[in-house]
């Protein structure tokens, strides 16, 4: 399905990573806000669709990692849903220094720095939980938002 924006489309200054020279190397345009991302027809992306109630079936969480990679000093993806126990790879593609500050409120919050020269750490959530920031202190415009489920 697709969720559909309807009313007036705000205007959205682009990111400002002139702050980090680094980051600001890293592109060649100007980065947009990923606060509100349309496609044709005005439809959204970046939009999390939870089913409440019993879902028939058992469904076990897949042992491969849901991935969030920090890549242009920006989170990819932005939204991400997960299974409660599923592995969760965090990636450092910009040999940059990053830190993931996840902010869960069921789940136990961590703060865990990725300096240059660590390309990955691992995380997981053990409890169902709705959707919750990650962030980077470093770079103030990083975020995403990830969902677990059961």
């Amino acid at each position: 399905g697709t969720i559909t924006y309807t009313g007036k489309v705000p205007t959205l200054k682009p990111v400002a990573m002139n702050a980090d020279p680094g980051c600001a190397a890293k592109h060649t345009t100007p980065v947009a806000s990923e606060v509100l991302v349309l496609g044709p027809g005005n439809t959204m992306a970046n939009v999390m669709v939870r089913i409440k109630g019993n879902v028939p079936g058992s469904y076990p969480a897949p042992a491969a990692p849901a991935v969030i990679d920090q890549k242009g000093c920006q989170y990819f993806p932005h939204v991400l849903g997960i299974r409660v126990g599923q592995p969760l790879k965090l990636r450092n593609s910009d040999g940059l220094l990053h830190n993931v500050h996840a902010l869960p409120k069921v789940n136990t919050p961590f703060n865990m720095a990725m300096p240059a020269n660590r390309k990955e750490a691992d995380a997981k959530f053990g409890k169902e939980e709705g959707m919750f920031m990650v962030k980077c202190d470093v770079h103030p415009w990083m975020s995403a938002y990830v969902g677990v489920f059961s």
